[in-house]
């Protein structure tokens, strides 16, 4: 560009109260390759990105001057600075007049912090582990394992608090031809909602009790699984008379 002296080099932290990261005022070349560093270019001083967390933006202006200025106003490694300021600073040159800044540009880009990566991945891994948790739960009538997928939410986390410290077993009654109903002994966190029921279908009823289903009823109930049998397998292990249901920890 005509009449460039020098270039000038401003990166700054829109999202941190425009945290000062790079200033060089005296760049005196065009083809900056990576791993440049502003050491021996005039008045340089450059920190990388480190926002305390979540996702920030940087704004990176390059300023084609006519000489070389030392800006007064600035705040390295900080924050309070003003883009328009600086640019104001830039542009009056040492006699006073207001040309000194030929052209700029500016190229905005992102910086995820590592510590937000690294919650990301811990958060990531907690439900996993309680995903694992919730499928080793198991469930027999009587003597007889039965097969559930259980749901993932707060309720089944709630019953396999209840398990840690060993079986729990449930006294069911036959209702209606077409449930069985046991109290789990204490109230546990749900959420009901309107809800027709199929066979081997397995809810929470009025928060502290279960109810599994050989045959269907709509009432407000919190879901917590599904025995993977048909209609005619689970009529048969519960429309027979009360049976005893175990939760238990998968060994």
């Amino acid at each position: 560009m005509d009449g460039v002296a020098c270039y000038a080099i401003v990166m700054i932290d829109p999202d941190g109260n425009n945290w000062l990261h790079w200033i060089e005022t005296d760049i005196r070349k065009t083809d900056i390759k990576e791993g440049f560093t502003t050491e021996g270019e005039g008045s340089g001083k450059y920190i990388g990105p480190y926002p305390p967390e979540g996702t920030h933006r940087y704004d990176v202006y390059v300023f084609a001057l006519r000489e070389s200025r030392v800006l007064e106003s600035i705040h390295f490694d900080a924050g309070g600075n003003d883009p328009d300021g600086i640019l104001q600073e830039l542009t009056v040159t040492e006699d006073g007049r207001n040309d000194n800044c030929i052209g700029y540009g500016m190229l905005e880009g992102t910086y995820e912090s590592a510590r937000q990566e690294d919650l990301s991945q811990e958060s990531a891994a907690e439900t996993q582990l309680k995903d694992e948790e919730k499928q080793d739960m198991k469930l027999k009538i009587g003597d007889t394992e039965i097969p559930v997928s259980w749901e993932k939410n707060d309720s089944v986390d709630a019953l396999g608090e209840l398990i840690k410290e060993g079986p729990l077993s449930i006294q069911m009654s036959m209702y209606g031809g077409f449930e069985q109903v046991g109290s789990i002994g204490q109230a546990i966190v749900r959420n009901d909602q309107q809800t027709t029921t199929k066979a081997g279908d397995i809810v929470l009823y009025a928060g502290d009790q279960i109810v599994v289903f050989y045959g269907s009823n709509s009432w407000a109930y919190t879901r917590l699984g599904h025995v993977n049998l048909d209609e005619g397998e689970m009529t048969e292990l519960l429309g027979n008379g009360d049976v005893v249901i175990t939760l238990q920890k998968e060994k």
